[in-house]
């Protein structure tokens, strides 16, 4: 992005607009008078802060080479062994009107000499340190200009370069935008959310979520509560909500900017008309303002406009969200249907009784009488047994009935019936 800065100078130092600074996506126009009727934007940039002086550093004994290749730029166009700042500063126009301007005190590297053509004095105090070239060779030849680089012998003059045979105290310095850069790291989505190594997102802050992880971890029971599919039946329905919502309020938002908007086109179109008749004896509105006259208005609420075409949009996702999710529940249709019938208490207190009779009914069907057939059953079942059950005496006789009787058998036989006898 390129940011435009425009100067409005005097007419005598310029007639017609020029760049004359660019550096880092910035841009300075100066522009006389006459040139700024046509250019309505400056009168928004008059009141601009003005370009900073900055020093440019110099120091002879700790870097004498840097201060001798930055003199030698004002002297040749391309100068040896200083590759390195003919690069960074081309020469420059010496026409050009050097920029608006604010000096700032610094630790300024400042040149005085004593000289026929005077060119003004720094203030000594914004002098860090002050080299005399009085003696020194090519000091009176600084006629080269240079981009970005300019000359402050003053605190009200900048000059792109010095005339021949100078006098007075000046320093090499370059202007900067007033702007102060604060950091601050953020994401530009806006978004903590990310993906991690296995395709799951994460970070959605707490009072974002929808469900909890760890309680959901406990949800083995399952198995054998199924439970959780419908929370999730319900989640889902209560996002789908959501959503219709959403797309019924941007729906009624867009409608009626739409509207409003293409009232206000027709508004501003019919003021124009108005306005070009008033003004037709001058050459109407745009004769005022130019080539910056705005003829045309967008009509994007026109029935093959975007807006238009936005809003349809969004009525039919509302219907077809609508259609997709109403649920054909009869029953419940035909509860809404008694609400406006006198008899509805009636109504309602046999059902709620048919209900509870049903519960009772399927509670007792279900549970208590197959309990209580069982246990009957197995009653009969434990009293019969006990009655057919055969009596050890009559289990002995009959094994004497089925077994014949042998020699030792009918003497011990005959020795108890005579014993018993």
């Amino acid at each position: 992005m390129s940011v435009v800065r425009v100067n409005i100078l005097p007419e005598s130092k310029s007639s017609t607009p020029a760049v004359t600074y660019s550096e880092q996506g910035v841009t300075i126009f100066n522009l006389a008078p006459s040139a700024y009727k046509a250019y309505p934007i400056a009168s928004l940039v008059q009141q601009l802060v003005p370009l900073y002086t900055i020093p440019v550093y110099l120091n002879k004994t700790d870097n004498p080479r840097g201060t001798y290749c930055m003199i030698r730029l004002f002297i040749e166009a391309h100068p040896k062994n200083c590759t390195l700042l003919g690069n960074l500063f081309p020469p420059g126009l010496n026409k050009t009107t050097p920029p608006t301007f604010k000096a700032q005190p610094a630790p300024y590297w400042c040149f005085t000499q004593v000289s026929t053509r005077p060119v003004g004095d720094l203030p000594a105090a914004w002098c860090q340190h002050t080299y005399n070239v009085t003696g020194w060779p090519n000091m009176t030849q600084l006629t080269l200009g240079r981009m970005d680089l300019y000359w402050l012998c003053a605190t009200d003059i900048l000059r792109l370069r010095l005339p021949r045979h100078w006098s007075g105290t000046c320093t090499i310095v370059r202007l900067t935008v007033p702007v102060t850069v604060f950091v601050q790291t953020f994401d530009l989505q806006n978004s903590p959310c990310y993906i991690d190594a296995i395709g799951i997102p994460r970070g959605v802050p707490n009072e974002y979520k929808l469900a909890d992880q760890i309680g959901a971890g406990f949800e083995i029971l399952s198995a054998l509560f199924p439970i959780t599919p419908n929370k999730n039946v319900d989640r889902i329905n209560y996002i789908h909500y959501n959503v219709q919502r959403l797309a019924n309020l941007t729906r009624d938002a867009v409608e009626g900017i739409s509207t409003q908007l293409a009232a206000t086109s027709l508004m501003a179109f019919q003021n124009r008309v108005a306005l070009d008749m008033l003004l037709a004896e001058k050459g109407g509105v745009c004769a005022m303002f130019g080539d910056q006259c705005c003829t045309f208005i967008p009509n994007n609420t026109a029935p093959d406009g975007s807006v238009t075409k936005a809003l349809n949009g969004l009525r039919a996702l509302s219907t077809e969200l609508k259609e997709a999710s109403e649920l054909d529940n009869p029953l419940e249709a035909w509860m809404r249907g008694l609400d406006a019938r006198p008899w509805k208490a009636l109504v309602m207190a046999v059902l709620t009784s048919l209900a509870c009779f049903l519960a009772i009914l399927i509670t007792c069907g279900c549970c208590c009488i197959p309990c209580a057939r069982t246990l009957c059953v197995r009653l009969i079942a434990t009293a019969l047994s006990k009655e057919n059950a055969p009596r050890d005496y009559e289990h002995q006789m009959g094994s004497l009935l089925v077994e014949p009787l042998k020699d030792d058998d009918e003497e011990s036989y005959c020795d108890m019936t005579l014993t018993v006898y």
